[in-house]
């Protein structure tokens, strides 16, 4: 797998969960939305209990923005989604950790949170 495919794998399996994806590269952003997008450090080598087979392991940031509407509202809707994502990339993904919710200021303000996941890659194209 390599990081295309990787990258298509989170999306595809937080799509199955009924999350709407949107690029990382998209400028204008349409809440509720997930956002992937790679994270800091991007790619590892030499990561203990990576196998010889998959040598690479690649950092992930999913980003979860919630809709609109009243505070309560947008807490549930928040929480569906950190659920629905957590649930979504779970079985291929490893060290998944979630941020607590972070709320955006500025004048069209978010609530939101950031999911931190890796997953092993061979960096080979698989057909």
């Amino acid at each position: 797998m390599n990081l295309a495919q990787a990258r298509h794998e989170i999306v595809d399996s937080l799509e199955q969960a009924g999350l709407r994806v949107q690029g990382w590269e998209i400028k204008q952003v349409v809440p509720p939305v997930v956002i992937v997008c790679p994270a800091v450090p991007h790619i590892e080598t030499q990561v203990a209990g990576v196998s010889h087979g998959k040598p690479y392991m690649t950092n992930w940031l999913v980003q979860i923005i919630a809709g609109r509407g009243t505070a309560d509202e947008v807490r549930k809707a928040l929480e569906d989604m950190v659920t629905k994502a957590v649930m979504a990339i779970q079985p291929g993904m490893t060290g998944i950790e979630v941020n607590s919710p972070m709320f955006e200021k500025g004048d069209n303000p978010n609530l939101g949170a950031e999911i931190t996941a890796s997953i092993a890659i061979n960096m080979k194209k698989e057909d």
